[in-house]
């Protein structure tokens, strides 16, 4: 069996984007809140063992308390024990624990177990019933980066850091009907301190080196770094990511062109950005440099494809049910050659490009079981206006769980990151393909590009049939897209296809079961049918008057996928099986911008695909994890173009 061998080095000073969450409860008994509190003053000292050992105490002296074991699979996951942690986790689920930061703080351990969907599914969740809870923002921003959706990772990081860099500052218990004077929020039974920065804990960053090898022999590096500290003015925040590429197992790197030896990718972006709330207002400065450069073959030069900086400024208020905004951003761009993988999830026309944005959104709770969501955003680009509305009613029906019906848009969003980002749909549809961390290609790559001048609207109906249970229905409408042809994982040339208009109809239905305290399974599947018009060239190559033609499927978009996974815990170790089925989809739809090679028709198609994933950790007793990670273990067509598509990961993690 040809693999794909990892190397990793990884060092972190401190967690950026995974903040400390130190839950409280309302009704411990004397013994339990003393516990409680000593745990936490070993907590915020850094001390996890002696803090693990005090909730453990307080666990037993509150059996009807989901709190401690809250508690402890926090300082778990802090010693890398994730089987502690998630044994914990599942008790406190079956003791009844609702909350959201229970949600946020589950989502957590998963993320750090690559249960990446079951952790997606949780904060979203979380942030549906409170979009502003910061630590929910802050957890789904490393979700995103994680999944390589880089622009939409630092959206919900700024919004988490609008009251402050993610450092949390101590807190005590509180009786029944007491406020919590340390500005943090109420979720039942839960509560959580003050996320301002305190003032002897100013930074916080964190770094990431990655080597991988291919077939023994194609390589790549991605450098990652991430910081965020306190200043006079603000939080200042930034990151980098740089990526070197040989080009793994590519077939085709650019249409109809085989790869060469000796060519290479090289793919960087930096960003750094100042933040600062005063009263109900926040205002916003950010700059983004990005640029690729490619070598066609052995001893060629490095030629620059892509070059773009940006900048934006932007103020959002907020008070009681409103939120409302606006903004400018700049962008100039040359380009040379058509670009490779765009780390941007926009494609721009070459030159300079002026944008502004405006949103109002009001937030209702009819009642504690209703809510009502609505809105509207503006954009404007090159002369191009473009506006939104958007609605929601929420109707809670099991726990925390709420049937919902709604119409969301989906503007071209690369210029904000204050914007309501949980009231507008993101993307057209998810990658079937980029559900692991498998790669260190850790740029985007969803399924379609928005134009400037794009549109989306998501019509949705969500609907609980059980606790565990979750039916949904949808369906996006959307107008000047740019649709990836290809798997941008087997190609290191960006090639796109607009399509003018079109939909994307599906189905879905997830399931989720803590069946115990140490096993969970999750289920889900989709059914989806697309279609769309795009301005290709007509079957007769020699009229010179391209028509638009109309397709009925579009690229990397399948009927059907399904997916199903098992974990089991133990005090020790987790581990973790999990199945993914893609149906066939186009690979390539071709356009006048692509060539006429089969014109107005498919020019190639990928098969089902079936992938068969295994992930196991194991704690160290010195503290950290080892893990291991068997990828796409079934071999099935489910990465075509690749040379070699079973992959194992190995790593070590530490605190340090």
């Amino acid at each position: 069996m040809d693999l794909l061998a990892f190397a990793g080095i990884f060092a972190a000073v401190k967690e950026l984007q995974t903040p400390t969450i130190k839950p409280l409860t309302l009704s411990l008994s004397a013994k339990g809140a003393a516990d409680i509190e000593k745990g936490n003053k070993f907590f915020l000292a850094g001390n996890f063992k002696d803090a693990s050992a005090a909730y453990d105490d307080a666990s037993v002296a509150n059996d009807n308390s989901p709190v401690p074991w809250i508690n402890g699979g926090l300082s778990a996951k802090e010693l890398g024990k994730l089987g502690i942690a998630k044994l914990a986790m599942n008790t406190a689920f079956h003791m009844g624990d609702q909350s959201v930061k229970g949600k946020v703080i589950s989502a957590g351990i998963d993320l750090a177990r690559k249960q990446f969907e079951p952790s997606k599914s949780k904060y979203q969740e979380s942030l549906f019933i409170n979009p502003n809870e910061p630590f929910g923002l802050l957890g789904f921003a490393q979700w995103n980066l994680k999944q390589a959706h880089l622009r939409e990772g630092e959206r919900f990081m700024w919004q988490g850091y609008r009251q402050g860099a993610p450092v949390v500052m101590d807190s005590k218990l509180h009786n029944e009907n007491s406020q919590n004077v340390t500005g943090g929020t109420g979720d039942g039974s839960i509560l959580v301190g003050g996320q301002m920065l305190s003032s002897d804990a100013a930074t916080a960053y964190q770094a990431e080196l990655l080597t991988q090898t291919v077939g023994g022999s194609a390589l790549q590096q991605l450098v990652k770094l991430d910081f965020a500290t306190n200043t006079p003015f603000g939080v200042l925040a930034g990151n980098h990511r740089g990526l070197q590429s040989d080009r793994p197992g590519t077939s085709m790197p650019s249409l109809f062109l085989p790869s060469s030896p000796g060519s290479r990718l090289d793919l960087r972006h930096t960003m750094i950005g100042l933040q600062n709330r005063i009263g109900d207002l926040t205002f916003h400065a950010n700059y983004r440099q990005e640029f690729s450069s490619l070598r066609s073959f052995n001893f060629g030069p490095m030629v620059t494809d892509n070059r773009i900086h940006q900048y934006i400024l932007e103020t959002r208020y907020d008070s009681g049910q409103w939120m409302a905004g606006t903004g400018y951003s700049k962008v100039s761009k040359s380009s040379s050659l058509n670009p490779a993988i765009e780390p941007l999830e926009a494609i721009f026309p070459q030159g300079t490009t002026n944008m502004y944005n405006g949103y109002l959104v009001n937030r209702q709770d009819l009642n504690q079981n209703i809510k009502f969501t609505s809105g509207a955003i503006y954009t404007s680009a090159r002369g191009t206006n473009q506006a939104g509305v958007m609605g929601q009613l929420a109707i809670r029906t099991f726990g925390n769980r709420y049937l919902r019906i709604g119409v969301k848009p989906g503007i071209n969003r690369v210029q904000t990151n204050l914007g309501p980002i949980n009231d507008m749909i993101g993307s057209l549809g998810t990658n079937p393909l980029d559900r692991l961390e498998s790669s260190a290609l850790e740029f985007n790559r969803d399924i379609a590009l928005p134009s400037l001048n794009s549109r989306l609207t998501n019509t949705f109906v969500s609907l609980p049939l059980a606790a565990n249970v979750l039916l949904s229905a949808f369906r996006n409408s959307f107008t000047n897209q740019n649709f990836i042809g290809t798997d941008p994982q087997t190609s290191s040339q960006l090639n796109t296809t607009r399509v003018t208009n079109g939909q994307v109809t599906g189905i879905g239905i997830e399931s989720t079961s803590v069946i115990s305290n140490a096993t969970n399974l999750r289920l889900s599947a989709t059914v989806q049918s697309s279609s769309g018009t795009y301005a290709g060239p007509t079957l007769s190559l020699t009229s010179g008057n391209p028509q638009p033609v109309k397709v009925t499927e579009m690229p990397n978009i399948p009927r059907f996928e399904a997916s199903a996974s098992f974990d089991w815990s133990t005090r020790s170790s987790t581990f973790a099986l999990a199945a993914h089925y893609v149906g066939s989809r186009t690979q390539v739809v071709q356009s006048l911008n692509n060539g006429a090679i089969e014109p107005g028709g498919y020019v190639s198609r990928a098969n089902p695909g079936t992938s068969i994933d295994a992930h196991f950790s194991l704690a160290i007793p010195s503290g950290g994890a080892f893990e291991v990670s068997l990828l796409n273990l079934s071999n099935n067509n489910f990465y075509p173009g690749f040379r070699s598509s079973r992959q194992v990961m190995i790593g070590y993690s530490t605190r340090m």
